[in-house]
């Protein structure tokens, strides 16, 4: 026989009857679906937060109940996080709902930094676009003086070095652990056999100069201060491109160029070496000098040793050029 049927059946329909007082079974498929989505965001919130290579800032918004308490919502990333906060950090969104309404519910977290602009605010003017012009002057990059005695791996340190002086401008840096100067080491190219005698040159080098009056003051932040700073200009008919330690203006107006070199000297006759390492990178520097020069401050050349805490200075004997009004930085 044939069964025949005059209306079409279903086990489960896809989705729920209009005006139903709901049904179990499609309550429990609904808290199946939505665990599902909690753990894809879960997944998506660990993924972006483990991609951070130095900082992560975590932002978040939360409602205050009626109660003043304040409350994430239960869909945001936030609300997965907020069982891991310590009682200080969830503090720190209870002190914004300070100043809501008592009878308030579920309104928004009154931000106080925020301030609204006066009515008679404009925008500053749009400066002046920069004019470009076309040269089919060669280009030429400024490099150290390369020295064949110096071995791959003491250059290699010299790389991890200034990559981590330049982490640790400002105040309150701390020397990275050991284990991360090696694999700072090991990925810039020192064979693993190198990597603890070069991990304890990189350390001595930081430590140095985070202990060195002369170093802080280096590293400290100064107006215009810039690390691992790009520039580029034309000199004598050249265009030429570079690469500054670091630079910036000081309290009296001078414009400081600093170049960081790791080299070691051991023995007497250290006045001797400084003499002899600021006659060997004088070129390099005079031509950042020229190519920093149309900024309008007087500059000043330096060279800060690291592993020696040792200095030399001079002012450069600036040659005018065929440099362009300002310096392509």
């Amino acid at each position: 026989m044939r069964a025949s049927f005059s209306k079409e059946e279903r086990l489960l329909a896809p989705i729920q009857e209009t005006g139903s007082d709901g049904d179990p079974v499609y309550e429990y498929l609904r808290q199946i679906e939505n665990k599902k989505n909690r753990h894809e965001r879960v997944r998506q919130l660990y993924v972006a937060a483990t991609r951070a290579r130095q900082r992560l800032h975590l932002l978040g918004h939360v409602a205050v109940t009626a109660k003043g308490e304040p409350r994430a919502d239960s869909r945001s990333m936030l609300f997965d996080l907020y069982p891991a906060l310590t009682s200080a950090e969830a503090k720190e969104f209870a002190t914004c709902a300070v100043n809501a309404p008592v009878d308030a519910i579920e309104q928004p977290v009154p931000l106080s930094y925020l301030r609204r602009l006066p009515a008679a605010w404009a925008p500053p003017a749009i400066p002046a676009p920069v004019e470009w012009r076309a040269t089919d002057a060669p280009s030429v990059e400024i490099q150290d003086p390369s020295f064949e005695w110096v071995g791959d791996s003491l250059r290699f340190v010299g790389t991890v070095v200034h990559a981590f002086l330049q982490r640790m401008t400002g105040a309150g840096c701390r020397i990275p652990p050991p284990a991360s100067l090696r694999r700072a080491l090991a990925h810039a190219g020192v064979p693993l056999a190198d990597l603890d005698w070069t991990a304890q040159l990189v350390r001595e080098a930081l430590e140095r100069t985070q202990k060195s009056e002369r170093g802080r003051w280096i590293l400290q932040v100064h107006t215009q201060s810039r690390s691992e700073y790009s520039i580029a200009g034309v000199l004598d008919g050249r265009v030429v491109r570079g690469t500054v330690d670091r630079t910036f203006v000081d309290e009296d107006g001078v414009r400081w160029i600093i170049d960081f070199k790791t080299s070691a000297h051991e023995g007497g006759g250290l006045g001797e070496f400084l003499d002899d390492q600021q006659r060997r990178y004088r070129d390099q520097l005079e031509r950042y000098a020229r190519l920093l020069q149309p900024l309008g401050q007087p500059v000043r050349l330096g060279l800060y040793f690291p592993l020696l805490d040792a200095w030399r200075e001079w002012r450069p004997a600036i040659v005018s050029s065929s440099s362009p009004s300002k310096p392509w930085a």
